[in-house]
This record gives C-alpha cells, sequence and structure tokens, in this order.
C-alpha cells in the first residue's frame, strides 16, 4: 500500500481531519481525511491521548486515496476504542491531521492547538486500554471519588513512600488512587490547555466512557492535598494547574 500524501493547508487557520469510518472490533482502520477551515465552525471531536512507544509500527487506511497513514500503536489502540460500529466519526487527532515530516507545518499547526481544542465539539480524553489492577468504568471512578474525598496528606505520603502501596496484591483505597494517577495522560504537557479549553468533554478507558463529574471530584480532592504535601512530580503539578483552572 502506498503512502498517504499531505496536501498543503490552503489558508492560515486550514486544519485536516479524519472521519474514521465505521468498523467492527477486528476489522481494518479506515478513514477519510477532509481538509477544513476552523473559521467556518465545522463539527468535530478533538482526541487528547498520550502517544506512547513513537515508533510508527501501525496504519489507518485513507480509503479515498488507497494509501496509508503511519500511526503509533498507542493511537491505534485508542481509533478502536473510539470507532463507531454504524457510522463515521469525524475526529482531530494530532499525529494523523498533521503532516509530522514537514517541521513549518508541524510549527504552525501547533499554533494553533487552542483554538482547535476549543472550537472542538468535544474533546474526548482517551486515558489508555483498561489493564487488570486499573480503574476501567465509571462506577470504579465514583467510588475513588469518595477514597480522594478522605485522603490526607499522611495517605499521599504513604503513597509514595511505602513500596507496598505499588503491589497489585494491595486491596487498599491508596492503591486505587495510585493507578489511576499512574496513567501516563497525566504526565503529558499539554493535558491541562486542552481539558480547560473544550467546551465539553468525554473521559474514556477502553470504549467505556467515565463520568466527567467524578473525574473532577477525584482531581479537585487530590489537588487539594496534594498541595499541602506531596513529591514534586509531573501528576503533583497537573493536580494543582487543574484546580487553579476550574
Amino acid at each position: 500500500m502506498s503512502i498517504f500524501e499531505y496536501q498543503i493547508l490552503s489558508h492560515r487557520d486550514s486544519i485536516r481531519l479524519i472521519y474514521l469510518l465505521p468498523g467492527a472490533k477486528g476489522d481494518p482502520l479506515c478513514c477519510r481525511v477532509r481538509h477544513v477551515r476552523i473559521s467556518e465552525n465545522p463539527s468535530y471531536e478533538a482526541l487528547s491521548y498520550t502517544w506512547g512507544a513513537p515508533a510508527l509500527t501501525e496504519t489507518i487506511w485513507e480509503k479515498d486515496s488507497g494509501s496509508s497513514i503511519a500511526i503509533t500503536r498507542n493511537l491505534k489502540d485508542a481509533l478502536e476504542d473510539l470507532r463507531k460500529r454504524d457510522r463515521p466519526r469525524v475526529l482531530w487527532v494530532d499525529a494523523a491531521c498533521i503532516k509530522q515530516s514537514d517541521a513549518d507545518e508541524r510549527g504552525h499547526q501547533v499554533s494553533l492547538m487552542g483554538e482547535v481544542f476549543q472550537n472542538a465539539t468535544k474533546v474526548v480524553v482517551w486515558l489508555g486500554r483498561s489493564t487488570k489492577g486499573n480503574l476501567s468504568s465509571s462506577a470504579e471512578l465514583c467510588a475513588l471519588s469518595g477514597v480522594a474525598a478522605r485522603l490526607d496528606s499522611g495517605m499521599i505520603a504513604k503513597m509514595f513512600n511505602i513500596g507496598s502501596a505499588r503491589n497489585p496484591a494491595d486491596s487498599s483505597e491508596v492503591y486505587r488512587v495510585l493507578v489511576f494517577l499512574d496513567r501516563p495522560w497525566f504526565r503529558r504537557v499539554w493535558t491541562v490547555q486542552e481539558f480547560v479549553l473544550a467546551k465539553d468533554v468525554e473521559m474514556q478507558i477502553g470504549r467505556q466512557t467515565l463520568s466527567l463529574k467524578h473525574f473532577r471530584t477525584t482531581v479537585m480532592w487530590l489537588a487539594k492535598v496534594f498541595q499541602e504535601l506531596g513529591p514534586a512530580s509531573a501528576t503533583r503539578k497537573f493536580l494543582i494547574q487543574f484546580r487553579s483552572h476550574s
């Protein structure tokens, strides 16, 4: 299969969108690429996720050109989870919508990212796939928000200073908080901006949608405690920034 050839974006506010075509589990990923202008208020969702391993080992087929776009394994997993079974889904995804090999285009498109996320009808935050010992449903996030409300500085210290708290066999509530915060999305540089600028946000782990209300409750409580005591980490920075913008 030939490599997809990105066409030049014509206007200062031009971006590309992918129309992620419907499919069942196991079907190859397939899309159509379209050019739009932000000033014309196109309807789309923006994806907030982590690239994971940088190697472009996977592909998505661009149907109109019969060519392929190279993507990371993490993005492949995300698109498989976001794909609808019965209708297309219109998405802005940085890795697929920006010609990564063109430094000038990449720099200009990065400068538009605030507008891209602000004008999206929804920002979908994909936190990764569900794994054993990890949060995987809204019910678990609801329970976790209650746990967070009861945390104090001593429990936070335990999370980071006692090795047993990182053992999946540890059934303590502290461990449940730790595995949630350990997801790579919380350590991304752009996380807070993408989240705060959004008109609407949908949280997702695997194919399960999470309650935004309970996510906010969890993060706000944790931010309060981390501001009083907590290691200087990317997660702590995220929590405090999130709280200041909410």
